[in-house]
């Protein structure tokens, strides 16, 4: 396991290999935040509500979830090495990148998980990850909500930050809960890009 591309506020991503040679991005949850702070069961909650979200998803520009692994103590959730990166930086560095078939490929991938009636929560140019053919995936379910949930959660005090880039302004301001239509805001930002 070796860090590459670092993280947010609920973990870090590192590069891995499986045992059948797959290379796998590995998400590894900060663990030692839970045993030294006061809402450590909250996070424990949030991480399984994202892995339960990122399970009900398969579409082809839906990031895989592989399964979760667990190595030095720590819970790790695995999926497919993307080595190209995120939007932002493939498209820094590939300038005469078809944008429109990126841009249709993230409205097919948010149009799924409308249908599947799961809100992301956190679409933004960091949050979509394009492979080596040019194909798009979006990841990082940990803002995602389900409307019709076969497994109950209790409410958690916490929650992740805001991108305000790419979140709408009503939810800028009424600080709710993201939707169905902020997401559609923040899939016209991410194009805009």
């Amino acid at each position: 396991m070796k860090r590459i591309t670092g993280g947010g506020g609920f973990g870090d991503v590192y590069w891995g290999v499986l045992q059948d040679g797959s290379h796998v991005g590995l998400k590894c949850l900060r663990l030692h935040s839970v045993s030294s702070n006061s809402d450590g069961k909250g996070f424990l909650k949030r991480a399984a509500h994202e892995l339960y979200v990122w399970s009900k998803c398969n579409h082809a520009n839906v990031l895989d979830l592989i399964g979760v692994a667990q190595y030095g103590g720590q819970i790790l959730m695995v999926s497919p090495w993307i080595q190209t990166g995120n939007l932002l930086w493939f498209i820094s560095h590939n300038k005469e990148v078809n944008r429109c078939s990126l841009g249709t490929q993230i409205a097919s991938g948010v149009a799924y998980l409308h249908k599947r009636e799961i809100v992301h929560g956190d679409i933004k140019g960091a949050n979509v990850l394009v492979t080596a053919d040019h194909t798009i995936k979006l990841a990082d379910f940990g803002s995602a909500t389900l409307r019709d949930y076969t497994l109950q959660f209790t409410a958690t005090t916490s929650g992740g930050g805001m991108s305000i880039r790419w979140t709408a302004p009503e939810v800028i301001k009424a600080d709710s809960k993201a939707t169905a239509q902020a997401d559609v805001y923040a899939l016209g930002m991410t194009i805009f890009v």
